[in-house]
């Protein structure tokens, strides 16, 4: 998924999860498509998704977890997820982002694609077998795939 349509499901994620009114999104989510349509909004995943979140619900607090580059490596992510889930450990609403995961299957074709569904149900298990750890301290915590 490109960059322009991760911004604008995150923006449609965060204004469902939050208590704000249709005419707070849809003039986040009209100045939003502009910036990106434009280029001029430039900000990283985990930036873009701070600030929207303050607009919807300053209260809560965000984590965005980027695994690009068409491997996820349980063994590098750990350590990732865990520094994450205690950053947001303490928050009332707190919310995980986990982006870039289902990018290593998209191009995956015949028996290779079963290998990939396959690779991508138990890395989205380690994720949350990795969050659910720390579930004392995070109860009501949403995670959003992207």
């Amino acid at each position: 998924m490109e960059r322009k349509s991760k911004i604008k499901l995150l923006n449609k994620l965060l204004a469902a999860a939050s208590q704000c009114g249709n005419e707070d999104f849809f003039n986040a989510a009209s100045g939003i498509s502009k910036a990106v349509e434009s280029e001029s909004g430039k900000a990283s995943l985990e930036d873009f998704a701070k600030k929207i979140l303050s607009l919807y619900n300053p209260e809560a607090r965000v984590e965005v977890l980027e695994f690009g580059g068409g491997h996820f490596d349980p063994l590098f992510a750990a350590p990732l997820i865990s520094s994450a889930v205690k950053r947001l450990s303490g928050y009332d609403n707190a919310i995980l982002v986990v982006s870039g995961l289902h990018d290593s299957t998209a191009s995956a074709k015949g028996r290779a694609a079963k290998k990939k569904k396959i690779e991508y149900s138990q890395n989205l298990e380690f994720v949350e077998g990795s969050v659910l750890r720390h579930s004392d301290s995070l109860p009501n915590l949403e995670i959003f795939y992207i």
